[in-house]
């Protein structure tokens, strides 16, 4: 199993935003053009044999098998894109800087088009990143969003605690007093797991913590019969590590700019906790 794995917040190293971790341990950086040009990716997701990906910088990526890029869809509305999703044939944009999702058309060939504006955080305006939303799921019936909670113009992140998950379908919060939520993950037909960054676990829908790891945890990805969960060093620039559950570890240094961990979760790991592949 090859894991494609995306890196935000590159300011220090534009270019190095998506790379590849193939089976065998090796990895390897996947640059071209225009993520040359990108700070960070913020997003993917997969359909048709397509790979979309989100430009934390501007716009929404197609690639090919090759990992070519077909086309960069390019967005005045949408503004500093956090986690995409799709949903039969849409794909939803989180644009945190907006406090809004908004919704493109995947045509016929997988390529995008027919930008529209389908929720807005109905207690902030749009000109701020004033809640923090960062991540969206499609479970079932309904559509679940991440957010830290209300700040204050310029006031700093960690004096927030009061993180949601709402449901935009109906603007029902289902969950709160969350410390950073991220990676909100498809769990059943209507459920989901989420990461509560900060303290480096994750919660149930119910906001029960099924795991604490060491680090901030964000990005979770469901694969067989496993989960694989990143976490970061908060943004500090070192090596990268790779985990893996069963106790057994294995470092390679790609790139001193990056530091991360992943760990491969069997269902086992969870008490009372069923997963559903």
């Amino acid at each position: 199993m090859d894991l494609l794995i995306s890196f935000v917040n590159q300011t220090f190293t534009p270019g190095l935003t998506l790379g590849i971790l193939r089976k065998t341990g090796e990895f390897a950086w996947i640059q071209n053009e225009v993520i040359n040009n990108s700070s960070g990716i913020t997003g993917l997701a997969t359909k048709n044999g397509l790979i979309y990906v989100a430009f934390q910088n501007n716009g929404i990526g197609v690639l090919n098998n090759n990992l070519d890029i077909i086309q960069h869809f390019s967005s005045n509305a949408i503004k500093d894109p956090h986690s995409i999703c799709i949903d039969n044939d849409n794909l939803f944009v989180i644009s945190t800087g907006k406090n809004s999702v908004y919704k493109l058309e995947i045509k016929k060939g997988g390529l995008l088009a027919n930008e529209e504006l389908v929720w807005t955080h109905p207690d902030v305006d749009t000109d701020y990143d004033y809640v923090h939303l960062n991540s969206i799921v499609a479970s079932g019936k309904n559509t679940f969003v991440s957010l830290f909670g209300v700040r204050e113009k310029g006031q700093n992140w960690s004096a927030v605690s009061n993180g949601k998950v709402i449901n935009i379908n109906t603007n029902e919060i289902v969950l709160e007093n969350i410390n950073h939520p991220h990676s909100l993950t498809k769990q059943s037909e209507s459920g989901f797991i989420v990461c509560e960054s900060k303290t480096g676990s994750i919660l149930d829908q119910n906001g029960k913590p099924l795991i604490k790891l060491p680090g901030y945890v964000r990005g979770i990805c469901k694969r067989d019969k496993m989960y694989i969960v990143a976490t970061s060093a908060r943004r500090k620039l070192s090596k990268t590590i790779l985990k893996n559950y069963s106790g057994r570890i294995r470092e390679y240094e790609n790139n001193k700019n990056t530091r991360s961990k992943l760990y491969f979760l069997s269902n086992k790991k969870f008490k009372n906790f069923t997963f559903e592949f």
